[in-house]
């Protein structure tokens, strides 16, 4: 009967995240926040902006890294597998999102369209063109983020099977495979796993 209850106890620490991780770890509210934020920037900006190339580039890279910051914060949480089905409904939800701000914008006759405001007529076009730029967008940079955190994660574990290698006292193999990865490139290094 002593070894179901053992004389010692153990202490469990529950560690809580960070309040932003933890809302980071939400699908819905973290993109609804996006594409309201998103939504506000543009009209803000595209309002009280002057029609130079700069100023224009600006507003873009500024959306863009919102976006791209939020969706990071967001997969960042899961594995990569996860990702497939996470980025398009992240950036579903998101676009919207940013169609019902601008509807509500429209109303409110602050959705600028061009050089002058945007009406009821001009709502579809916004709201799908958002929907296709943000769905493109999101899938090709979580592409390519993708490709980054696996050819980092190769390297991080051939790195580590090598120290293996060498602390097990197979130095001549482990000195084989060093060189090996050495001469191989990053993507090469994905491509033999």
């Amino acid at each position: 009967m002593t070894s179901f209850f053992p004389r010692t106890t153990i202490h469990w620490h529950l560690e809580e995240p960070a309040a932003l991780r933890r809302f980071s770890l939400w699908i819905v509210p973290m993109a609804v926040l996006t594409g309201f934020v998103v939504r506000g920037v543009r009209a803000a900006m595209l309002a009280n902006l002057d029609t130079s190339w700069t100023a224009l580039g600006f507003y873009y890279g500024l959306t863009a890294l919102l976006f791209f910051s939020a969706l990071t914060a967001h997969v960042g949480n899961y594995p990569l597998r996860q990702w497939l089905w996470r980025v398009p409904v992240f950036a579903s939800v998101e676009a919207a999102t940013e169609a019902v701000a601008s509807a509500g914008l429209i109303r409110l006759g602050r959705e600028p369209f061009g050089t002058s405001m945007a009406t009821w007529s001009d709502w579809s076009t916004l709201a799908w063109g958002g929907f296709a730029y943000r769905l493109l967008a999101a899938v090709v940079f979580a592409g390519l983020m993708a490709a980054i955190v696996m050819a980092v994660r190769a390297t991080l574990l051939e790195a580590d099977e090598v120290q293996a290698m060498e602390a097990e006292g197979d130095r001549e193999t482990g000195q084989l495979r060093r060189e090996s990865l050495e001469m191989a490139g990053p993507i090469e290094r994905v491509i033999k796993r």
